[in-house]
This record gives C-alpha cells, sequence and structure tokens, in this order.
C-alpha cells in the first residue's frame, strides 16, 4: 500500500467523521430548538393563568371587568383597574405572538391564546377608545394583528 492510498484512507474517515459530527449537531440543535419551544410555551402559559389568578383573587378587578362587558359606566378606579390588566394581558400576547412570528411558539396554543384575547376585547367598551391612544405601547406587527382582528366576526 503506497502513500496515495492510505491519504485517500484518511481523507474517506475524515469525511466520514464530519459527516456523523454534523448529524449529531443538527440532532442536539433541533432538540434545543423544541426545549425553547416548551419553554416558551410553559412561561406563556404560566402567564395567562397568573392573569386568571387576578380575575379571581381581586374583586375590584372582577367587579370592573363584568361592568364593562356588560356594558356599565365604570368610574375612573375601575377604568384603571381594567387598563392596567389590558397592559398586562396585551404584553403577554405581545410576546407570544413575536415568539409565534420566530416559529418558538406553535400556532395551535398561540391561536387559542389570541382567541381569547380577542373574546375579552371584543367584549370591552372601554378598549377602543384606550387602544387608540395606548397602542404604541407594543410591537408594530401586534398592533396590526390586533386592529385587523379586534372588530372581526371570526377573530384570528
Amino acid at each position: 500500500m503506497n502513500w496515495d492510498a492510505i491519504g485517500a484512507i484518511g481523507e474517506i474517515l475524515g469525511a466520514t467523521v464530519v459527516f456523523i459530527t454534523l448529524r449529531f449537531l443538527l440532532r442536539q440543535l433541533r432538540q434545543n430548538t423544541d426545549g425553547l419551544r416548551v419553554q416558551a410555551l410553559n412561561a406563556t402559559y404560566g402567564e395567562w393563568n397568573a392573569m386568571t389568578g387576578e380575575l379571581i383573587a381581586q374583586p375590584e378587578l372582577r367587579a370592573a371587568y363584568v361592568k364593562d362587558r356588560n356594558g356599565g359606566q365604570l368610574s375612573e378606579d375601575e377604568s384603571l383597574i381594567l387598563v392596567l390588566f389590558f397592559v398586562r394581558m396585551l404584553n403577554v400576547n405581545d410576546k407570544a405572538y413575536h415568539f409565534y412570528l420566530q416559529g418558538t411558539a406553535d400556532e395551535f396554543n398561540f391561536l387559542n391564546m389570541q382567541k381569547t384575547l380577542l373574546l375579552v376585547i371584543q367584549q370591552s367598551s372601554l378598549f377602543d377608545d384606550w387602544w387608540q391612544s395606548e397602542k404604541w405601547r407594543f410591537s408594530k406587527p401586534f398592533q396590526e394583528l390586533i386592529d385587523k382582528e379586534r372588530h372581526s366576526e371570526s377573530g384570528i
């Protein structure tokens, strides 16, 4: 066996090792991406559950929410409580939308969260005026989504 043959065998073995290494790295990357998706989903659902808990645990917030849904006249304090709840709820959804656009959040869970959000804002008498003056707080893609969907019959 001459040196050229040994060199060729070495190149083939080297290429095989590189191929195996790349396949391993690809698998690790996929597992990491899946882990990030799960983390994003868990964090977002945790925040949604916390907001639901606030509605249950805070009688003033719950009363303002129900009064607004029923078309009642809100006091200044009730409006403030509800607006702060809107900000919190929209911040969570803006983040979820960002995750969704980046491919980190899955479509099924994102769409379910957005449908819930739209039910809340479509039933609010306070939301439309507040949104027009305060939507600057949120990302442009999220503003466009809310503007497009908030008056739609079908939702997202």
